[in-house]
């Protein structure tokens, strides 16, 4: 009686203590980004569960990265029964972050966590991502805003997420050049151009060029100085706002641009095309920008002509685009910009 007594208190411990070793614990903050995550899972005929998710919003990630990732997902924790999902709370990953940006970085990590899935850097013939598993630290795609306030975009990569037969969308196959929606050869001037400078302003000098040179269109090119060596990296953002006009859903628009650098760039050249809304009260609402590197590095007289950043899938509800270059470095280095234009291409 006593060894029965024993073996089923024995059995009653082991069940306990597996039950409470795999139970569900979500940090606040997460929660109803799993539970919409689980509800867009439904509507597709996928049935998920969070009954063995541990998930958190942490100080420090359990693994040591060098990439600056934000985020870790497994669906075999510490090859337990678990599945785990780490968001890094500083400001950069998340404080700073929309609800869009934070469901983004989330529903990639569930992808990895509860739908088993890898990495997917595969892209379109028009070179955007294929998936919202896009690998953010292999350049391919940020995991912010793979899709943003854009109910098309989110509808594919959603659909995608769950199911990776989903066909390939429309909207990357828009080609064909409607129009030239902005264009700036800098005849009249630095007109409506904003500097914004991190750092010691002297570090940078903006004005016109009438020097011959390889990409001037017309009379000037645009020269930016970065005019002495700093520990410290300097940081100047050049942009400029133009009103969009009436497009179709979904239109892709294409950023280009004339570049030659003088001297060493030791640090970044970066341009971006930021999408606005106009608001009741006539304020702007940024829901989405795409920013990427033109030169990265130590690079020494460079030249690039019609230098592109595509935007795809560009909501109607965009009143406004911002167009921006972004200089850091720490060497001197000029930098002659000309030939700017932003096509409409559906």
């Amino acid at each position: 009686m006593k060894k029965q007594t024993f073996y089923f208190l024995f059995v009653f411990l082991f069940f306990s203590c597996k039950k409470d070793k795999f139970e569900s614990i979500i940090s606040t903050e997460l929660s109803a980004y799993i539970d919409d995550f689980i509800a867009e899972g439904e509507k597709r005929g996928v049935t998920l569960s969070k009954e063995r998710l541990e998930a958190f919003l942490i100080a420090e990630l359990s693994l040591e990265r060098e990439d600056n990732v934000c985020g870790l997902g497994w669906s075999n924790y510490n090859n337990q029964e678990s599945q785990r999902i780490e968001i890094l709370n500083n400001e950069f990953c998340w404080e700073n972050r929309t609800d869009g940006e934070r469901e983004n970085l989330i529903f990639h990590e569930l992808g990895h966590a509860l739908l088993t899935r890898d990495h997917l850097n595969t892209t379109f013939p028009n070179g955007i991502s294929k998936s919202i598993m896009c690998s953010g630290t292999d350049g391919f795609c940020s995991n912010f805003n793979v899709y943003y306030d854009n109910e098309v975009l989110k509808g594919y990569y959603l659909d995608e997420l769950f199911d990776v037969n989903t066909p390939e969308p429309a909207f990357t196959q828009r080609t064909n050049f409607v129009r030239r929606v902005f264009e700036d050869h800098f005849e009249e001037g630095i007109i409506d151009w904003e500097e914004f400078i991190e750092g010691d302003p002297n570090i940078f000098e903006v004005s016109l060029d009438s020097t011959e040179n390889e990409i001037r269109k017309g009379a000037y090119a645009l020269k930016i100085e970065v005019k002495q060596s700093v520990i410290d990296e300097g940081n100047l953002i050049f942009v400029k706002r133009f009103e969009l006009g009436a497009i179709k859903e979904c239109s892709s628009l294409i950023f280009k641009a004339d570049i030659r650098t003088e001297g060493e760039l030791d640090g970044t050249l970066s341009q971006a095309l930021s999408l606005r809304e106009r608001l009741s009260d006539n304020t702007l609402n940024r829901f989405y920008l795409n920013s990427q590197p033109i030169l990265e590095g130590q690079k020494t007289n460079t030249l690039l002509k019609d230098y592109a950043l595509e935007m795809y899938c560009v909501t109607t509800r965009t009143n406004v685009v911002s167009v921006s270059f972004s200089i850091k470095s720490k060497l001197p280095v000029t930098i002659y910009i000309d030939n700017i234009r932003v096509e409409l291409v559906e």
